[in-house]
């Protein structure tokens, strides 16, 4: 699919390491709830027996909490929002956060999004759940909008979602399919000039 600045009616975006940075350790995260280095935290919990399934999210829950006070705006963030905010371009956020931690960060940092989807909102990401919620809500194709993250989980659930994606990744991306490539947020008002 050829994507122009018309093809985008609105933006979604992933939260960490999209607008913000944290100091949320997934290496030391996932040893410490026993996950294999390349697995996905959420499922591995998920994977194992219910009775332990409670205590393992609190220790991702500790480990998010103390994170989402250590947050702060990636560069270019503050500057591509407000641009976007006083285009009226409709902006929300999908996240595989909780909504407590998520909260926390927006509030703190700030931020001008109103619409944003957490794990307990809709099945986590890479299911398309989250992104169709929104596209149905705006009423707008999934197709005419775009979903703006780093991470393959990303680009999956946009695909999944039938979405155009675009991948934040200051450095090489490893090959990861995805529709746009950009290296920092603010590359992204080009697509909004004519609005």
């Amino acid at each position: 699919m050829r994507l122009t600045q018309k093809s985008f009616r609105g933006i979604i975006f992933d939260l960490d390491d999209t607008l913000i940075t944290s100091p949320l350790n997934f290496p030391r995260l996932k040893a410490e709830i026993g996950a294999p280095e390349h697995s996905y935290v959420l499922e591995h919990i998920a994977s194992q027996p219910e009775e332990r399934q409670a205590g393992l999210m609190a220790i991702v829950e500790r480990h998010e909490l103390y994170a989402a006070h250590q947050a702060i705006l990636l560069p270019g963030v503050q500057t591509t929002l407000g641009a976007l905010q006083s285009k009226n371009i409709p902006m929300a956020i999908l996240t595989r956060n909780r909504r407590q931690t998520t909260d926390i960060i927006m509030q703190r940092l700030s931020i001008p999004i109103s619409l944003v989807l957490t794990r307990e909102d809709c099945a986590p990401k890479p299911a398309p759940d989250g992104l169709l919620h929104i596209s149905k809500r705006w009423k707008i194709p999934a197709e005419e909008l775009v979903f703006v993250g780093d991470h393959a989980i990303d680009m999956q659930a946009a695909a999944n979602a039938g979405m155009p994606s675009c991948l934040v990744a200051a450095r090489d991306d490893g090959g990861l399919p995805t529709g746009l490539r950009i290296k920092q947020l603010d590359e992204l008002l080009v697509w909004f000039d004519g609005y």
